[in-house]
């Protein structure tokens, strides 16, 4: 979203893009992309995702640097 000069967006342009987002070509596109980041997020977080497995990782470097 563009910023006005005073720094903030305004209510034409969330107006704008909100529009596009429920109603135009574009927020197909967009609605399509999210879905598709929303469960490749699902996966990494799920029991056996990469991003658990680098946390065990990470947590299981921690520990050795405990150990005596």
């Amino acid at each position: 979203m563009k910023k006005g000069t005073d720094g903030f967006v305004s209510k034409q342009e969330v107006e704008r893009n909100i529009r596009a987002l429920m109603e135009e070509v574009e927020g197909e596109s967009i609605k399509s992309n999210m879905k598709e980041m929303r469960s490749h997020a699902r996966q990494a977080v799920a029991e056996g995702g990469t991003s658990k497995q680098n946390l065990e990782v990470y947590i299981n470097y921690l520990r050795t640097l405990q150990s005596p």
